[in-house]
């Protein structure tokens, strides 16, 4: 029999009177019963969604909110509530499009903007983000959180004068802002104005004393600038005092490590990496087989995956060999631009990087490949050499000879790294700064750089008779095969650099400042690469002048005594 309308008005009338008075789970089991009476109600199941997500129901809530969206799409809170249960859940990918249809349906809700800016900041859309934080301000110019959050995507992207400015209105307009504070320490470090930095996290912190693991850990990274590595520890340790699980503390923390050369603690700390937001988001290691922990390998088959940049899969890749000395089968999964130099490797079974090919194969356990450093024992004494293991076909090797003909000293240059790296704008440098090297007397530079800036590019082959091979690099084979034909290369900390030190080609890195962990510290030579040189920024000279001019005088060393040779 069914319910008067009437009937149905009351029964919900008692269940949001429950709702009020905090009776939650009396209130479930009242909307509960509503919507089976009038399951077509879609603010029954709004409020179940709620309820439910109140009491930690997870499962119920989103099933009750996607049947309210299922009635009424356009139902504005339905969709947020939906957007935060899935970022609670860190579903990111999928709390988005609900996000932003909230956003399109209650437009002047800055609160939603900012959600949906930090969302999208989450999954690394810096501009995605800086464009939803415009929008908000376009609507209203007193909201210091808009203000704040703009401020960090500026900072991120390297405009730390515009940053600043965002992050100073935002103190304006509420002087106790302590995220604020926060920022602007941030872009004083990063501006190196130290004492600005420390001055802002003193405040932040005061302001809001629950974020002393923010204020340790940027304590420590502080230090790590002023190259005070023994208080940088220190600063650690009393992190991880009140907070043990601190992600970005023991994440951090593993950097130092490995800059410092502590190698076995620095790779198990560096495990840490898989909780961070960046991993958290990645498919890899998602899988039904056991992870490999050094379990014996005989009759077995492992998979292995390269989940960083290319320079990392060039500098761990050394470690396959060793384990396909244990393994039956090594599958490995690379990226698609190394494809052609690993299939090289005698024995290794070489795919192009998919996760979902990888869930269909057949193996034994899995590993990230960064991980093997850990579970082959890798010390700063002990690396294991790379010996060649990447090399490119003869027939391409022989192929570039007949491209690269200059006479004298045919010197390989690459001097910015891909934009999309956060840690671009300070490893890199304007081509015009390699001015002092091109104005040499013998030596002919052969340009490596992929996506320079074209200007700037043409400008300088017209000035310094530099040939650009840029445009018939195909891939990384076609690079490697190039550095085989060079006497030298010159690199900004880039894959390039790892693939001359692979080739056991000469290589000159210059390193910049704070150093990257991989480099260690007070060293013109690298463990990982016998043939590499390292040239370094300094403290009290962070900029790339004085390093070039260091590699312009050991260059004409270079010439001088092959002249004597």
């Amino acid at each position: 029999m069914i319910k008067k309308p009437n009937a149905i008005v009351k029964a919900k009338q008692k269940a949001s009177q429950l709702l009020q008075a905090n009776r939650l789970e009396d209130a479930w089991t009242a909307f509960e019963r509503v919507s089976r009476q009038a399951p077509g109600d879609h603010e029954v199941w709004l409020n179940l969604g709620a309820i439910a997500a109140m009491l930690g129901w997870f499962e119920r809530a989103e099933t009750a909110l996607r049947r309210a969206l299922m009635l009424k799409p356009d139902l504005s809170q339905a969709n947020v509530n939906m957007a935060r249960l899935l970022m609670m859940k860190n579903r990111l990918e999928e709390a988005l499009p609900y996000l932003r249809h909230y956003v399109k349906l209650q437009p002047g809700d800055l609160e939603g903007h900012y959600h949906l800016g930090q969302l999208l900041e989450s999954r690394g859309d810096n501009g995605g983000a800086e464009q939803v934080y415009r929008d908000a301000l376009l609507l209203e110019q007193s909201d210091a959180a808009i203000h704040t959050g703009l401020g960090r995507v500026l900072r991120a992207r390297g405009a730390h004068d515009e940053a600043r400015a965002q992050c100073e209105q935002a103190l304006q307009l509420q002087p106790n802002t302590a995220l604020a504070y926060f920022e602007l320490g941030n872009i004083n470090r990063e501006q190196r104005r130290f004492d600005e930095a420390l001055h802002c996290y003193q405040q932040m912190v005061a302001l809001a004393p629950q974020e002393r693991e923010n204020y340790q850990l940027n304590l420590a990274l502080l230090n790590v600038d002023l190259q005070q590595y023994d208080a940088a520890l220190e600063h650690y340790q009393q992190l991880f005092q009140f907070d043990p699980d601190s992600v970005s503390g023991h994440w951090n923390y593993a950097l130092l490590l490995l800059l410092l050369g502590r190698y076995r603690e620095g790779w198990k700390e560096y495990e840490w990496r898989w909780r961070t937001p960046t991993w958290t988001r990645q498919m890899w290691g998602r899988f039904s087989q056991p992870l490999w922990q050094g379990e014996l390998l005989t009759g077995r088959t492992i998979l292995v995956y390269a989940e960083q940049g290319l320079g990392d899969a060039i500098q761990f890749g050394r470690f396959l060999q060793p384990l396909m000395q244990q393994a039956e089968t090594v599958i490995f999964h690379c990226p698609p631009e190394l494809l052609g130099l690993f299939k090289h490797i005698p024995g290794l079974q070489v795919e192009p990087r998919d996760y979902e090919r990888a869930r269909q194969q057949t193996f034994d356990f899995h590993l990230p490949l960064m991980s093997l450093a850990r579970l082959m024992d890798a010390t700063v004494e002990g690396i294991v050499a790379p010996r060649r293991y990447l090399q490119p076909a003869p027939e391409r090797v022989a192929a570039w000879r007949e491209r690269i003909t200059a006479t004298g000293l045919r010197v390989g240059i690459v001097w910015s790294g891909l934009t999309k790296n956060p840690a671009n704008r300070i490893r890199s440098m304007k081509l015009s700064e390699c001015e002092p090297l091109a104005a040499i007397p013998g030596v002919t530079l052969y340009s490596l750089q992929k996506d320079g800036d074209a200007e700037e590019l043409k400008s300088f082959v017209e000035r310094w008779g530099m040939v650009d091979l840029a445009p018939e690099l195909r891939d990384f084979e076609d690079t490697a095969a190039a550095i085989d034909n060079l006497d030298l290369v010159i690199s900004v900390d880039t894959a390039v650099a790892h693939m001359a030190g692979t080739l056991e080609r000469p290589v000159w890195t210059v390193v910049y400042q704070p150093t990257e962990w991989r480099w260690l510290l007070g060293r013109d030579d690298s463990p990982w690469y016998p043939t590499m040189r390292l040239f370094r920024q300094t403290l009290e000279e962070p900029c790339w002048p004085p390093v070039i001019e260091q590699v312009a005088v050991a260059l004409r060393e270079l010439i001088a005594a092959k002249s004597r040779m």
